[in-house]
């Protein structure tokens, strides 16, 4: 088994950062992906424009060469609806190299784990066709709540253990 270490998202990690968003644009294997200027769209930048402000958490998945194998985060930022709008997004991204091991789902347990006691819970936008994502969500007590016209369905789980605030 693959022996990762965690280590905090940093203002200066910016480029490593968009990188890995850009790999959690996932987009199936039929369909052209979209170019790295996407990540400089109003949308993309809302995850890492100014980070490090209050309630950014984000964890690089490192190896014990201290190479980056994927990454998580949860930012406040905009919701395409207008329910669970105050909860924190998630985003996540594992290398093509390394999918299918399971450090996706150690990426979320470690993250889910770090925020139990401090948030309500945690949205996130997929699409549709990644079945291994939702997967992965659903095991860990995602469930769909919205599926807006011209975005992704959306996810929620709910922390009956979080913030009262």
């Amino acid at each position: 088994m693959l022996r990762i270490e965690f280590r905090h998202i940093l203002a200066e990690d910016l480029e490593l950062q968009k990188d890995l968003l850009f790999i959690a644009l996932w987009t199936p294997a039929h369909v052209p992906g979209p170019s790295r200027d996407i990540l400089q769209s109003p949308r993309v930048r809302e995850y890492y424009q100014d980070w490090g402000r209050q309630g950014d958490i984000g964890l690089f998945a490192i190896d014990a060469d201290q190479t980056v194998l994927g990454f998580v985060q949860l930012r406040q930022k905009y919701c395409i609806t207008k329910d669970y709008a105050e909860l924190p997004e998630l985003a996540i991204a594992v290398l093509p190299s390394h999918q299918g091991q399971g450090l996706g789902a150690c990426l979320l347990d470690e993250i889910m784990a770090r925020v139990m006691s401090s948030v309500k819970g945690i949205r996130l936008g997929v699409n549709p066709e990644n079945q291994a994502a939702i997967a992965l969500y659903k095991s860990r007590n995602f469930e769909f709540y919205a599926n807006p016209e011209g975005a992704y369905p959306q996810m929620v789980w709910l922390n009956n253990k979080g913030s009262d605030d």
